[in-house]
């Protein structure tokens, strides 16, 4: 039988802190997109003077969010959390062979803000970052159950219509 999900304040506060902070199962695009939106509001948070131990556990709590979505995006997407260190790997490395091809050519104004290889230096260091992010926002998941879970449901969690019998009294709504 189909569970059924009680839809009370605390169930829902319930689900979104599973959504935001386990790194288990799936999410889809829509719930990527609000676990990215719980990360900047943490970050806006941040831009008021604030104590550094406070900024430090907020910026851990961002750091856990963010990571917890890419993990379950990937495994929506038929993917091991493992491309996630793998991923950050592969852009330390792109971004240390970009920066010594600057010095090379460009020497070190090239690491100066304001000067002309900055932005080159800076926007090149991003390409991975915004293509990876890009894939993860737009590529449509599993439609059906992976190693990792059934397909994602949306949030906030909606009542599942049970094949119980307790269900089968109950009018129907229009």
């Amino acid at each position: 039988c189909i569970p059924v999900l009680e839809t009370g304040p605390m169930t829902q506060v319930a689900a979104l802190a599973m959504l935001l902070l386990d790194p288990r199962g799936r999410i889809g695009r829509r719930d990527l997109l609000l676990a990215a939106c719980a990360v900047l509001g943490i970050e806006l948070l941040l831009m008021a003077p604030s104590n550094e131990m406070i900024a430090l556990l907020a910026k851990s709590l961002a750091l856990w969010i963010g990571s917890a979505a890419i993990i379950k995006r990937l495994h929506d997407l038929g993917r091991s959390g493992w491309w996630l260190p793998a991923g950050l790997g592969g852009l330390c490395m792109w971004t240390a062979l970009l920066a010594t091809g600057f010095l090379v050519t460009a020497g070190s104004d090239a690491f100066v803000p304001g000067k002309p290889g900055y932005a080159a230096l800076s926007g090149l260091v991003m390409l991975p970052a915004i293509g990876t992010g890009l894939w993860l926002h737009l590529t449509q998941g599993d439609v059906a159950a992976n190693r990792f879970g059934p397909p994602a449901l949306a949030w906030p969690p909606q009542r599942v219509p049970s094949l119980d019998p307790v269900d089968a009294d109950e009018p129907a709504r229009a």
